[in-house]
């Protein structure tokens, strides 16, 4: 036979109702001390502080805050009045109608080790249906979507000037390119001078990109090249940074080029046969005046004035038929 030991009067209502509305373990230890502190004394409310809680509970602080405002949201524990600078909070267990309905599947809990403080301390919050302000909120959401994507800009394609230059480079250079700062403002402000579209590709620019990397640099950069893009267009540098001639071309259009800048282009050969013709008429006209060709700074013999209009007219018939 069982010895008498006290006991407390738990109305059958709420003694059937508490399995079936899913808590939590926390929140059964603190249904269990509020029966006990109130119906235990045949009470209908009484204080019930934090700290009282933790350490008839033995769950941490936060644990217990946790737990409490969910019994007070299914209407279990209801705060008759709140704590005060001198006093807890006062509680009361409610009837069984009065709280909510509960869904069907809890979120586990994950309860941390007794004395332990630590965020990661999760209680079970069940799912609650969405209400009418987060339902608009996805509504608006839903709708902006496909707008959104509608307005989305296509992806950019690749810009070709940037593409060769790189291309050269590794050509030239056995290594991928690595850019730097100013090579896009550069090559925008060189378009935009030459007033061509952002995305052409410069008159000459293969042209251009050869002599750039057949002349010796320090450092080759898109900004470099770019901004003394109208040299490498027209010849390669040596060493010195001094024009290099034609002899380091690619080979360009030199007809085209010419048309385009107006001004006269020749290559090497074109150069040397037109100086050997020089040198021919300036031997013609010193024949005709019978004597040696004098050096370039000594004076014209006197006397020989008077025949310069003849011979010139025929330095310039020998040379136009050569």
């Amino acid at each position: 036979m069982l010895q008498e030991t006290p006991f407390t009067s738990l109305p059958n209502d709420i003694l059937e109702a508490l399995p079936t509305i899913g808590l939590s373990a926390p929140e059964w230890d603190i249904v269990a001390v509020a029966i006990r502190q109130t119906i235990g004394f045949h009470r209908q409310e009484h204080p019930l502080s934090i700290s009282f809680l933790t350490k008839a509970t033995r769950h941490h602080r936060t644990v217990v805050q946790r737990a409490i405002a969910g019994l007070r949201k299914r209407g279990i524990l209801v705060q008759v009045s709140p704590p005060t600078f001198g006093g807890a909070a006062v509680y009361q267990v409610s009837n069984p109608p009065l709280w909510s309905v509960p869904l069907e599947q809890p979120v586990p809990l994950e309860q941390p080790v007794v004395g332990e403080c630590t965020s990661q301390a999760r209680l079970s919050v069940r799912a609650r249906p969405a209400t009418v302000a987060q339902r608009k909120k996805e509504e608006r959401n839903n709708k902006r979507k496909p707008a959104e994507e509608a307005h989305a800009p296509a992806a950019r394609e690749p810009d070709q000037a940037v593409q060769r230059f790189e291309q050269a480079f590794k050509k030239h250079r056995t290594i991928p390119y690595a850019h730097k700062t100013g090579d896009f403002v550069k090559l925008a402000e060189l378009r935009k001078r030459l007033g061509i579209a952002g995305d052409a590709i410069p008159d000459g620019w293969n042209n251009a990109l050869e002599n750039y990397f057949t002349s010796p640099q320090g450092c080759y950069t898109l900004a470099d090249f770019v901004v003394r893009y109208d040299t490498f267009l027209l010849t390669s540098l040596d060493r010195y940074g001094k024009p290099a001639g034609n002899g380091g071309r690619s080979k360009p259009d030199l007809v085209g080029l010419s048309r385009e800048s107006g001004a006269l282009v020749l290559t090497r050969e074109q150069f040397e046969e037109l100086e050997a013709k020089q040198k021919r008429a300036r031997e013609i006209y010193h024949q005709a005046l019978g004597h040696k060709a004098p050096a370039a700074k000594d004076p014209v013999p006197s006397g020989e004035e008077d025949h310069h209009g003849d011979i010139k007219a025929l330095v310039d018939k020998v040379g136009k038929g050569m």
